[in-house]
Formats: structure tokens, C-alpha cells, sequence
């Protein structure tokens, strides 16, 4: 039995399937429209997906209303809306006024991939002036289009400087469009130049070079094996110096066997021990048993005294001869 509770949160949340038109139904009844609001395209697209996207930017520019109901599930409305864009854009390949080339994969993404019409507008473009004016100079060189962007948003921060947003476009990629365009010209004004990655053998290569090689004269010069008779800096060096090494994997698993063998040899000790104390324990036992004494008896008197002489009586049966009374047991010579 469903709780009244749930019963109202689902009533609220889904449609009946009765009143939700089919998935087939809606999307070619929806087809025919956004065919009629995508009127131009931007050419070449380096992939079916980047197609899909274009469509889609402009179908929400448009106001497309897509025919599903309101309260509609979000996996059929996702559904919906992909089907939608891919089919729009497979009947505008098939009909040659969409061009996909896919050698364009490779290549840096340039203005034409930002080229809705909601993006590339007069608004933006306005932006794209005020931009300009407030980028005074450009540092010499930049490692990636990524730095050059950072540059570009920083001065867009501290300006408060703030994109002309459209309804249906993501902000990032009119930031983007803007940005991309001041870098593009910025560049080919040549105010700064786009070098490789630090570390490579392009940009800051020469520099890390050069502080690495610093490095290496500081290490040779403080190294006590540097100094020798003929420098001219007069240091007494004890020979029997030694840099400290860290020790290697190997040294530390050694470490750990001896430590393990030191250990082994530690209990192999214990247990003969244990084994003599227990073989003396034995043959005090017999010795006390030949004189009429027990060991478990409270009364049994102490061996101190009148009959301690006859405790250190030799046992010829056992083979053993007392040896004094700081001494082990000793066997006896046959």
C-alpha cells in the first residue's frame, strides 16, 4: 500500500502515459519547425556533434518549442531534444548545406566554431571593442592560448568589465568569442608571440636551462670533494669526510632481513632454554621421588639442611652428576 504521500508526489512529478504524447510522435511533429527556424550554417564543422551543438544554440535562440508536455520526465525530454538536433542536422548534410570536415579535429578552435548568430551579434562585438581599449600592453610571449585567455580574463576582473549574455547561449562561449577575438588579433598585430610548454624547447626553455646549471656549480662548490690544494679558497678538508647517502631499497630490505634473522634467532634461544629448564625440572623430580618426597605436598620439608648432602648424590640411571651449585648438570663420563 503506497503511503497518501507519495501517492500525491508522483501525481505531481509524471504524466500519465495516456496524456504524454509517444517519443516518435513529438519528435517528428517537432522536426518540420526547427527545420524552419535553422536558415544558415556556419561552414565548415570539424564534427557531427560540433553540427548538433550549432543547432541547438540556435533552436533555444529561436524559442523552438520542442511538444512535450511540461511536466514531462527529464530523460524524455533529453531524449527528445537530442534526437531532435541530430536529425536536423543529418537532413542539412543530406541536403548540402552543412559541410563536416573532419581534418578540422586537429586544428585550434577559431571564431568559426562560435559562429551562431546569438553569439556573433552587435552587442558582442561591442564588447569586443571595449576589451581592446582597456588591454593597454601585452606581457612578450605566452606558453598556450590557455595563459592568454587567463591574461585577458584578469584584465576583464579588475575593469569589471561584464559580456552582453543572449537567452539560450551558454556565457562561457560568448567569453570565449570574446576573448578568442582580442587574442587573435592581439597576436596578429604581433604584440605578443605563442611559444611551447615550459620544460620543452620552446618558450622558458633557455631560462630553466640556465637556473639548472646554477644549481649544479652551487652543489659542486659546496661539495667537500671541490676543494683541493691548487684553489684559491685555503679550507681543511678531513678525508675521512663522507657526504650521508639516503640508504637505497635495497639497504632497507637488508635491514629488515637481519632484524628478522636477529629476531628468529632470539625465540630459537628461549626455546632451549625452556627445554633445559624443563629436563632439570624433570630430574629434580626423580631425584626427590628416590628420596620419598613430593613435589606437590605443602608438608614436604626444605632440601636445605640434613638432607642436602644426599641430593648431590650422582643418579648413575639418569646420566647426570650435579656439578656445584652454581653450575648446569654435566653428563657423566662413561
Amino acid at each position: 500500500m503506497v503511503p497518501l504521500s507519495q501517492q500525491k508526489q508522483v501525481k505531481k512529478d509524471s504524466v500519465s502515459p495516456a496524456l504524454c504524447p509517444s517519443f516518435e510522435d513529438t519528435v517528428y511533429a517537432a522536426i518540420p519547425r526547427a527545420l524552419s527556424l535553422v536558415q544558415t550554417y556556419a561552414k565548415p564543422f570539424a564534427s557531427s556533434k560540433e553540427a548538433e551543438q550549432y543547432v541547438e544554440g540556435v533552436l533555444e535562440w529561436r524559442g523552438l518549442h520542442y511538444g512535450f508536455v511540461a511536466n514531462a520526465p527529464i530523460s524524455f525530454q533529453s531524449r527528445v531534444r537530442n534526437r531532435i538536433h541530430y536529425e536536423v542536422a543529418r537532413r542539412a548534410v543530406d541536403a548540402g548545406i552543412l559541410l563536416i570536415d573532419r581534418s578540422l579535429q586537429q586544428q585550434i578552435p577559431t571564431q568559426r566554431n562560435y559562429q551562431m548568430p546569438a553569439v556573433d551579434s552587435k552587442e558582442t562585438r561591442e564588447n569586443i571593442k571595449q576589451l581592446k581599449a582597456l588591454i593597454k600592453e601585452w606581457p612578450p610571449s605566452f606558453g598556450s592560448l590557455r595563459s592568454a585567455r587567463n591574461y585577458a580574463r584578469s584584465i576583464c576582473k579588475k575593469s569589471n568589465l561584464r559580456f552582453t549574455l543572449h537567452r539560450g547561449v551558454k556565457p562561457s562561449k560568448i567569453r570565449n568569442f570574446v576573448l578568442n577575438a582580442i587574442i587573435r588579433d592581439a597576436h596578429e598585430a604581433g604584440f605578443f608571440q605563442f611559444g611551447t610548454h615550459p620544460g620543452g624547447h620552446g618558450l622558458h626553455s633557455e631560462t630553466k636551462i640556465q637556473h639548472r646549471a646554477m644549481e649544479s656549480r652551487e652543489r659542486k662548490v659546496n661539495s667537500p670533494s671541490s676543494v683541493h690544494s691548487g684553489s684559491s679558497a685555503t679550507l681543511t678538508v678531513d678525508d675521512s669526510f663522507q657526504v650521508p647517502s639516503t640508504p637505497t631499497l635495497l639497504a632497507k630490505r637488508k635491514t629488515e632481513k637481519d632484524l628478522d634473522d636477529a629476531g628468529e634467532k632470539a625465540f630459537n634461544t628461549i626455546d632451549i632454554r625452556a627445554e633445559i629448564l624443563a629436563a632439570r625440572f624433570e630430574l629434580a623430580e626423580r631425584m626427590m621421588s628416590r628420596l620419598g618426597l613430593d613435589l606437590t605436598d605443602r608438608n614436604t620439608p626444605d632440601l636445605e639442611g640434613p638432607m642436602a648432602p644426599q641430593a648431590e648424590q650422582n643418579d648413575p640411571e639418569v646420566g647426570f652428576t650435579s656439578g656445584g651449585e652454581n653450575s648446569a648438570f654435566k653428563a657423566s663420563s662413561a
